[in-house]
């Protein structure tokens, strides 16, 4: 009598199965903390990511940071090769606990710059508000700053109305992005090479009037969005604010200020409009040396003595202005003092650098003057 067949499945041993798999014993890893490993995405939910490294467990992806590990579901796929971080060679469940920041952080930044390459806009929100601009995430976990300057109008100016904006959902462009300081600059104007920036401009001319907004102020002048061309990057320099002269630009204009302001240049290549807010205006100084001719005397008080010479103020009309006598011209063995009055006599009236020059009246020739 035959025997009858079983149909059983022949029973294997653990070095078999490896065997079978491609794996021994001896193609084991032992991870340790610190060390870089190869590995291959085996499992990828919102719960948990696992990582198969060769080791006799799988590794577990440890990662708090809600942003990072958004960014790591969106961008990794089931059989991905990848590089893993070891943070623990194995925790009291036997895994090895790994990270995957800096294995995203390079996907990351070479995307950003592809992004930036193509001039790609991307989806972003407000998350928070601080001096001068808005805190900002975007799509695949880009965060950065963007700066009022930067802002298309209209512009949240109230306490209130910056608070409002925490959530909304808005387009930016990157404008400044460095890996090693991790440093990302948005911007809702979308960047310009200069033949945009030509048809941006196209119809504005030097000393055209325009209406604008206050979108910064910094200590070197104030940054201005004008009306009817958002767009458009536009700068009042400190030097063209007034004629008299600025020492402190925050303490004069805020955020949101509506203005006049006049055409005064472009910069083509920091595709920007120059403008001016003193060119508004006549300048005081010409009206003031008018009346004013070489060989003229008079009379002055003594500013300040420096390497250039001697600094004078002059009266002419109601306007002070300044005058020097130059190094050259200083009387050898003369001294002067501030707040000495003294008489002089114009040599020259420079309009371009407001200024003019002057020589000591003197009752009779110093030895040695030229």
């Amino acid at each position: 009598m035959s025997t009858p067949s079983t149909n059983k499945t022949p029973s294997h041993s653990m070095a078999e199965l490896m065997a079978k798999m491609g794996n021994t014993p001896s193609q084991f890893v032992a991870p340790k903390k610190g060390q870089q490993l190869k590995g291959t995405v085996i499992r990828l939910h919102p719960s948990e990511i696992a990582i198969d490294i060769h080791a006799k467990s799988e590794a577990i992806v440890l990662e708090k940071d809600p942003r990072i590990l958004k960014s790591l579901l969106s961008n990794l796929k089931l059989g991905q090769e990848v590089t893993v971080g070891v943070l623990n060679a194995e925790s009291d469940t036997g895994h090895p606990v790994v990270s995957l920041r800096y294995f995203i952080e390079d996907i990351l930044w070479k995307e950003l710059d592809d992004i930036v390459a193509s001039n790609r806009m991307l989806q972003a929100r407000i998350t928070d508000v601080t001096r001068g601009g808005f805190l900002v995430d975007a799509q695949m976990g880009f965060s950065g700053f963007l700066p009022n300057s930067q802002i298309i109008f209209p512009l949240p100016t109230t306490q209130e109305q910056q608070q409002n904006t925490i959530g909304n959902a808005i387009e930016v462009y990157i404008l400044e992005h460095q890996r090693d300081t991790k440093k990302i600059i948005f911007t809702q104007k979308k960047t310009m090479d200069t033949k945009a920036f030509e048809e941006a401009v196209a119809g504005l001319k030097i000393g055209d009037r325009v209406q604008a907004i206050i979108s910064g102020v910094t200590s070197f002048g104030i940054f201005i969005a004008i009306k009817d061309r958002i767009n458009l990057d536009a700068l009042v320099h400190i030097s063209e604010i007034s004629w008299e002269g600025v020492s402190d630009v925050q303490s004069l204009f805020a955020v949101g200020e509506e203005i006049e302001a006049v055409v005064v240049g472009f910069n083509k290549e920091a595709k920007r409009v120059e403008l001016s807010i003193k060119k508004l205006t006549a300048d005081p100084f010409t009206k003031a040396v008018s009346s004013l001719g070489v060989d003229q005397k008079v009379e002055g008080v003594v500013k300040n003595v420096d390497e250039a010479g001697v600094h004078v103020t002059i009266i002419s009309g109601e306007e002070e202005l300044p005058a020097l006598i130059r190094k050259e011209k200083v009387p050898v063995g003369a001294e002067y003092i501030e707040g000495q009055e003294l008489t002089v006599t114009i040599s020259q009236v420079d309009t371009r650098r407001r200024i003019v020059y002057v020589v000591p009246v003197m009752l009779r020739k110093t030895v040695g003057y030229r």
